[in-house]
């Protein structure tokens, strides 16, 4: 039975036989204005080395552009959001393009392009000079963090690096058994470049416009057009330009949220490090078990592509023998596709930036609704801030629509966070809803010349008719949910008045290992046992992180939500209500609907409870993804694969891949927590201090700490705020909790560098031979020599 009719959100239309127009322009196609100057500098670019060239002086000049504008929207980052200027400076010049060609007031044409690209310089240039003057921008310049500038380019240059060096070893447009997507991707480009107008011409259908979602081949045609470099190369340099920004994007928010834990300097750069290896390089944990096997010659040889490349990534079962798509960006980059979701992965992590941002904007934000304290200035800059984040939603709409849902829900959140300093209650809640609604309304009118011609074919929930095997998501998000555990519970710990033997974590830490390595081993036992081993680890990592909230909240007694509402019983009912619904979940056999409840609704109290952005952000983006995961477990979108025994890869896919990027974020702020409740890097801070004065308080240790500008208790969440008197534990458990979690997270993260490790050389030797020894970006290259099998010794 189909549930809920969503067309035009996910892009999808219930009856494939329906359309809402034609598919084809008013002309033929060959009537249409000719644009033919996408390799104007083919005389040069025609070669990989001058291309490379080429093209890094075109990056240089995109950092450059929006770094003015960037700079003032996120100040309060450690790096001040250069990590985002590149992307900006792209989706801006970009969008004024597209937005004119496609209201036909201009053609898809180079000199535009370039005209766009001033555009934004200018409006960068006037809107620096019209927010420099004011007190609190000067305020903000005070502090100029150059280390976490110069770490943000390391990890560009260093992270496009490793994936060029990928495609010089491997640069082949296509492969006979294992070519991926790249045809087709080449023809959405080569057919935007020779496009006027958009939508663009359709390559396989005669006087038809493309009816996909093309805006992410969109921005690469933009760069292309920039350079005038051919596809054939300029399509293997943006492919580890588009890894780049997203490795850059999640060491600047990485640091943000560790930064604003702690007043230490090297703890922000640690977990923007930590984010780095987690979002862009880590692999799931199916590579490390396999290793285990190999060593008791249990296994195929590393040779062996399927076994140790393939497999990973289709690890999530749906019906016996069958898998769902279950990648992970570094997967991503080495198997080298510019799909749509490559694109549009570093605009998420964008998104969830301004979300954060935002949110440490609270006070420019609430004084919108005050009379008293507005300035100009402030205000503008706000509705720049809100600006930008519509329209780098709206733009996620015709890239990669599947993550709208997931990160316009945490922007809304964000939005909230942002209005905390209103009062009372009901204003806050209006002037959030408005925000919000504002927001949405904008970034749907800003793509509206997308949505006006694009024609949905499949659009309806359905049930999820198998249940997910919870040693499946060990192996997949196994490294994020084992940091979620030991961050959240060594958070939960600190604000408990005294220790408990049900959290002593030199109990449990054994417990959840024996019950890990049972699992494991256990994995050809009867059903009866793998579902009680999975029920015991379920009820153990719930349970022990419920019982946290329990006595967190029973200790630190917090204020009312408004006269007629306590805060209290509404705690209890949110605990006492996810651990029922875990419950009910374990009864109908569904372990991992359990778990994502269980870790969503322990994230949900932790949101509502803490005092700090960066915990409360962590905690929001846990809770996202969690909540996600168990959506998964109950519906699937219905598409063309509903009937067979594929009907829910494309939802796991999707969404997944918005999993693995709020997991992976939210962990590396959990690391730099840990390692600041166990004091790993009081030296470090202390070395720091001198350098740091204008960040680090001189008698300040390395431990969480409010930040500088919210040490007065200011308003949070819903009112539901611990009281500043209550004692927290800086020794005994939370410091166990936190010292044991860095030795299981350090563990981990080594064990999911397996992947790249392991896996890494066996794709790139997936080419067509005999292939040349020489390196080179041109994808076209393998036509000159390669060989296709057609029968036993003939080609």
């Amino acid at each position: 039975m189909h549930l809920v009719h969503q067309r035009d959100l996910f892009q999808i239309e219930t009856d494939a036989s329906s359309t809402q127009e034609p598919l084809t322009y008013d002309q033929p196609v060959g009537q249409l204005t000719v644009v033919d100057d996408a390799r104007w500098s083919d005389d040069i670019t025609s070669n990989s080395w001058s291309a490379l060239a080429v093209w890094i002086v075109m990056l240089i000049v995109l950092q450059a552009v929006s770094w003015p504008f960037v700079r003032r929207i996120f100040r309060r980052f450690p790096d001040r959001g250069w990590a985002f200027c590149r992307l900006v400076t792209l989706l801006i010049a970009g969008y004024a393009v597209w937005m004119l060609a496609s209201i036909e007031v201009i053609a898809f044409r180079v000199v535009w392009c370039f005209a766009a690209l001033l555009g934004v310089a200018a409006l960068s240039f006037v809107l620096q000079r019209a927010w420099r003057g004011s007190a609190e921008s000067a305020a903000s310049q005070r502090w100029r963090p150059d280390r976490f500038i110069v770490g943000a380019e390391a990890v560009f240059w260093g992270v496009f690096t490793i994936f060029l060096i990928f495609r010089l070893i491997n640069p082949d447009s296509y492969h006979p058994v294992w070519g991926g997507e790249k045809p087709m991707e080449f023809a959405h480009i080569n057919a935007l470049l020779r496009s006027p107008h958009f939508p663009p011409v359709d390559p396989w259908y005669a006087d038809g416009f493309l009816n996909y979602y093309y805006y992410g081949a969109y921005l690469i045609a933009f760069l292309l057009k920039l350079t005038g470099i051919p596809t054939e190369i300029g399509f293997n340099l943006a492919q580890p330009t588009f890894m780049s920004l997203l490795a850059t994007g999640a060491f600047s928010v990485a640091a943000a949220l560790g930064s604003r834990i702690v007043r230490n300097p090297a703890l922000g750069l640690l977990s923007g490090l930590v984010g780095v290896v987690l979002v862009s390089f880590a692999g799931n944990l199916l590579v490390a078990a396999r290793l285990v096997l190999a060593l008791a010659n249990d296994a195929p040889p590393l040779s062996s592509f399927v076994y140790w490349f393939w497999i990973p990534t289709r690890l999530i079962p749906f019906t016996e023998g069958q898998f769902t798509i279950s990648e992970f960006p570094y997967f991503t980059g080495v198997y080298a596709d510019l799909h749509a979701h490559v694109v549009a992965l570093p605009m998420t992590v964008l998104v969830i930036g301004l979300g954060f941002a935002l949110a440490l904007e609270w006070r420019a934000v609430s004084s919108l609704a005050r009379r008293s304290g507005w300035r100009r200035t402030q205000a503008t800059r706000t509705l720049a801030h809100l600006g930008l984040l519509a329209l780098t939603l709206g733009s996620l709409f015709p890239t990669n629509a599947w993550d709208v849902p997931t990160y316009a829900a945490l922007s809304a959140v964000a939005v909230f966070m942002a209005t905390r300093g209103v009062r009372p209650l009901l204003k806050r809640l209006v002037m959030a809803t408005g925000l919000v609604a504002g927001i949405g309304a904008l970034a749907y009118v800003l793509v509206l010349p997308f949505t006006l011609h694009y024609v949905a074919l499949f659009g309806e929930l359905d049930t999820v008719r198998e249940k997910t095997p919870l040693l499946a998501i060990e192996a997949h998000l196994g490294v994020f949910l084992l940091i979620v555990f030991y961050g959240l519970a060594a958070r939960l710990n600190r604000r408990s008045r005294q220790e408990s033997v049900m959290l002593d974590p030199m109990i449990l830490t054994p417990l959840l290992g024996t019950l890990l390595v049972l699992r494991y081993v256990g994995v050809e036992r009867s059903q009866r046992f793998r579902d009680t081993a999975d029920a015991l680890l379920v009820v153990l990592v719930v349970g022990v992180l419920l019982y946290a909230c329990f006595r967190m909240v029973r200790a630190v007694p917090s204020p009312p939500l408004a006269r007629w509402l306590p805060a209290v019983p509404i705690l209890y009912g949110v605990i006492a209500a996810v651990g029922v619904a875990s419950v009910v979940a374990l009864a109908t056999g569904r372990p991992v609907l359990a778990l994502f409840l269980g870790l969503a609704g322990v994230a949900s109290v932790c949101w509502l409870v803490f005092p700090e952005e960066g915990t409360r952000f962590i905690a929001a983006m846990i809770a996202a993804a969690m909540f996600v995961g168990a959506g998964l477990e109950i519906v699937y979108l219905v598409d063309d694969l509903s009937g067979g025994p594929h009907y829910r890869m494309n939802t796991v896919f999707k969404f997944y891949n918005a999993i693995w990027i709020l997991l992976g974020l939210a962990c590396a702020g959990l690391v730099g927590h840990m390692l600041a409740i166990a004091g790993v890097t009081r030296p470090v801070a202390q070395s720091l201090r001198s350098k740091e004065s204008g960040v680090t308080r001189r008698t300040a240790p390395a431990t969480l700490v409010p930040v500088q500008g919210t040490a007065r208790r200011a308003p949070e969440a819903l009112g539901i705020v611990p009281q500043e008197g209550a004692p927290a534990q800086r020794l005994g458990q939370p410091t166990l909790w936190a010292g044991i979690g860095l030795a299981v997270a350090t563990v981990a993260i080594a064990a999911s560098l397996a992947f790249p490790v392991f896996s890494t050389g066996v794709r790139l030797d997936q080419r067509f031979t005999p292939s040349r020894p020489h390196w080179t970006l041109n994808a076209f290259d393998w036509m000159d020599y390669g060989t296709i099998p057609t029968r036993p010794g003939g080609t």
